[in-house]
């Protein structure tokens, strides 16, 4: 008679189970737990939209004109230098802005 192994894993490593921690949100209308990430809601089909909101982002482009069209009085002959001024700007705005909106997400549902 076979004695049972009680000690099967001594000196073994033991599997391990990784758990997949992925954020839910829940649609204010419909009350469906939907993926962070997802496009659309399974239920109402509202949009969900993430990040800053588009006006902001039109706001940030004013000041990189601002930027570069006077950094091109003083590089008047530079075009490239004025653009890259008023670029750098405008990247540094959006990255400020996508992380002051970071957790920032809307729904939108179609008027039916």
């Amino acid at each position: 008679m076979e004695r049972p192994a009680r000690n099967a894993y001594r000196g073994a490593l033991l599997p391990t189970v990784r758990r997949v921690s992925t954020d839910y949100l829940i649609c204010p209308h419909c009350t469906i737990e939907v993926r962070k990430g997802c496009k659309a809601c399974r239920g109402c089909h509202a949009r969900i939209g993430y990040g800053p909101p588009w006006p902001w982002l039109a706001a940030a482009l004013a000041p990189s004109i601002w930027v570069a069209m006077t950094a091109h009085r003083f590089f008047y002959d530079s075009f490239l230098v004025s653009f890259a001024m008023g670029g750098v700007l405008f990247g540094g705005l959006w990255v400020v802005l996508d992380m002051v909106y970071e957790d920032r997400v809307v729904f939108r549902r179609q008027p039916s």
